[in-house]
């Protein structure tokens, strides 16, 4: 799950490619070649990310703050630069800075925790020139619309 947001959001494709067989002497086809019933949860969570991008007009992603002091984030934006998907991945940040945002720009936000596949809106707008604080966990990702 975590590769996939770090993938899709810095302009690249994937594909879920690893597959395990849980079985010694199994009968049963490898999904990856024959198709079937997925197992796990993985797949899920990755369908949250399709379904988030896809209802917020992320037709492609834009990559971006690909370099400079976010370059641990994963950034990209619809191509008209009106929504912006950040995500943290493992980082918890206790306080960020979006240096990255167009100046005099304004966003609101969602907050996005992308393994409990939750969204909750955000308390304050986020500019490119403000820091501000977010709750410590792994996983979370920000949705911002430009306003």
């Amino acid at each position: 799950m975590d590769n996939f947001w770090r993938v899709i959001l810095r302009g690249g494709g994937c594909t879920h490619g690893e597959t395990y067989i849980d079985k010694p002497d199994t009968d049963r086809p490898i999904w990856w070649a024959h198709g079937g019933k997925l197992y796990g949860k993985s797949q899920k969570k990755i369908n949250f990310l399709y379904d988030l991008l896809h209802d917020n007009g992320f037709d492609w992603v834009k990559p971006q703050a690909t370099s400079g002091p976010t370059w641990e984030l994963a950034v990209g934006s619809t191509p008209d630069e009106k929504k912006w998907l950040v995500y943290f991945g493992d980082n918890q940040p206790e306080f960020e800075l979006f240096s990255f945002l167009p100046k005099g720009k304004k966003y609101s936000a969602k907050l996005i925790n992308a393994w409990n596949e939750t969204i909750e809106d955000f308390d304050g707008e986020i500019t490119s020139d403000q820091k501000f604080h977010l709750p410590r966990k792994p996983y979370q990702a920000m949705l911002l619309t430009e306003e």
